[in-house]
Protein backbone atom coordinates (compact mmCIF):
# COMPACT_ATOMS: atom_id res chain seq x y z
CA UNK A 1 0.00 0.00 0.00
CA UNK A 2 1.01 3.49 -0.83
CA UNK A 3 1.65 5.65 1.73
CA UNK A 4 2.17 8.58 0.05
CA UNK A 5 0.11 11.69 0.71
CA UNK A 6 -1.97 12.55 -2.01
CA UNK A 7 -2.97 16.21 -2.27
CA UNK A 8 -5.88 17.27 -4.61
CA UNK A 9 -6.46 20.71 -6.15
CA UNK A 10 -9.54 22.05 -6.90
CA UNK A 11 -10.23 24.30 -10.38
CA UNK A 12 -8.58 27.81 -9.50
CA UNK A 13 -5.30 26.24 -8.31
CA UNK A 14 -5.48 23.80 -11.58
CA UNK A 15 -6.64 26.74 -13.78
CA UNK A 16 -3.55 29.04 -12.28
CA UNK A 17 -0.84 26.21 -12.36
CA UNK A 18 -1.55 25.49 -16.12
CA UNK A 19 -2.48 28.83 -17.35
CA UNK A 20 -5.95 27.41 -18.75
CA UNK A 21 -9.26 28.29 -18.68
CA UNK A 22 -12.08 25.88 -17.06
CA UNK A 23 -13.49 25.25 -21.14
CA UNK A 24 -10.15 24.03 -22.01
CA UNK A 25 -8.97 21.63 -19.54
CA UNK A 26 -12.38 20.18 -19.54
CA UNK A 27 -12.03 19.93 -23.47
CA UNK A 28 -8.77 18.45 -23.08
CA UNK A 29 -10.10 15.82 -20.78
CA UNK A 30 -12.38 14.64 -22.74
CA UNK A 31 -9.70 14.21 -25.58
CA UNK A 32 -7.61 12.51 -22.93
CA UNK A 33 -5.13 14.66 -22.93
CA UNK A 34 -5.12 16.38 -19.27
CA UNK A 35 -5.73 13.84 -16.58
CA UNK A 36 -9.60 13.66 -15.09
CA UNK A 37 -10.61 15.40 -12.07
CA UNK A 38 -11.89 13.05 -8.74
CA UNK A 39 -14.85 12.94 -6.89
CA UNK A 40 -15.09 14.25 -3.37
CA UNK A 41 -18.40 14.55 -2.63
CA UNK A 42 -21.33 15.49 -3.81
CA UNK A 43 -20.86 18.54 -6.76
CA UNK A 44 -16.74 18.91 -5.48
CA UNK A 45 -14.03 17.05 -7.89
CA UNK A 46 -10.81 17.70 -7.28
CA UNK A 47 -7.44 16.89 -9.66
CA UNK A 48 -4.48 14.51 -8.04
CA UNK A 49 -1.70 17.61 -7.62
CA UNK A 50 1.26 15.21 -9.16
CA UNK A 51 -0.74 14.39 -11.84
CA UNK A 52 -1.05 18.29 -12.60
CA UNK A 53 2.51 18.91 -12.26
CA UNK A 54 3.48 16.23 -14.24
CA UNK A 55 1.62 17.30 -17.19
CA UNK A 56 2.79 20.54 -16.98
CA UNK A 57 6.44 19.00 -17.27
CA UNK A 58 5.23 16.77 -20.10
CA UNK A 59 4.39 20.01 -21.60
CA UNK A 60 8.05 21.61 -21.25
CA UNK A 61 9.55 18.22 -22.38
CA UNK A 62 7.01 18.45 -25.71
CA UNK A 63 8.17 21.98 -26.46
CA UNK A 64 12.08 21.60 -25.80
CA UNK A 65 12.32 18.84 -27.85
CA UNK A 66 10.33 20.08 -31.10
CA UNK A 67 12.62 20.98 -33.83
CA UNK A 68 12.73 25.11 -33.50
CA UNK A 69 10.56 26.76 -36.36
CA UNK A 70 12.68 28.42 -38.79
CA UNK A 71 11.54 32.57 -37.74
CA UNK A 72 12.90 34.05 -41.13
CA UNK A 73 10.42 36.51 -42.44
CA UNK A 74 8.24 36.17 -45.14
CA UNK A 75 7.11 38.34 -47.37
CA UNK A 76 3.85 38.14 -49.05
CA UNK A 77 3.65 38.67 -52.84
CA UNK A 78 2.92 41.55 -54.53
CA UNK A 79 -1.25 42.41 -55.00
CA UNK A 80 -2.12 42.86 -58.61
CA UNK A 81 -1.93 46.17 -59.43
CA UNK A 82 0.27 46.97 -56.39
CA UNK A 83 3.60 48.20 -55.96
CA UNK A 84 6.07 45.43 -56.79
CA UNK A 85 7.32 43.56 -53.45
CA UNK A 86 11.48 44.24 -52.99
CA UNK A 87 12.19 40.40 -51.82
CA UNK A 88 10.17 39.18 -54.64
CA UNK A 89 10.82 41.10 -57.76
CA UNK A 90 13.81 40.84 -59.53
CA UNK A 91 15.83 43.84 -60.90
CA UNK A 92 18.79 43.91 -63.02
CA UNK A 93 21.04 46.07 -61.43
Amino acid sequence: MNTNPIRFLRLPAVKQLTGLGKTALYQRIREGSFPAPIKLGGTAVGWIEDEVYQWNHDRVAESRSTPSQDLSVVRPAARPGGPPNPATSSCAA
